[in-house]
């Protein structure tokens, strides 16, 4: 488990940062499958799918508390 707050490298940068590197993964993952042309408003798919990945690591990671 990795504190949230107090620390050199609090846990909600690890949250985010990782949300951040999975997103990027899925969207090429999408693209390379071929369904990226098919999602339109890229951007707000981008941030949507980004917000779903944090709040479901989040959620994994500090739900127990």
């Amino acid at each position: 488990m990795i504190p949230l707050f107090g620390t050199l490298f609090p846990g909600w940068i690890l949250v985010v940062a990782a949300a951040a590197l999975i997103t990027v993964g899925l969207t090429l993952i999408l693209r390379w499958v071929g369904l990226g042309a098919a999602i339109p408003a890229r951007p707000v798919f981008n941030l949507a799918l980004f917000l779903l990945v944090t709040f479901i690591l989040w959620e994994v990671l500090y739900a127990s508390h």
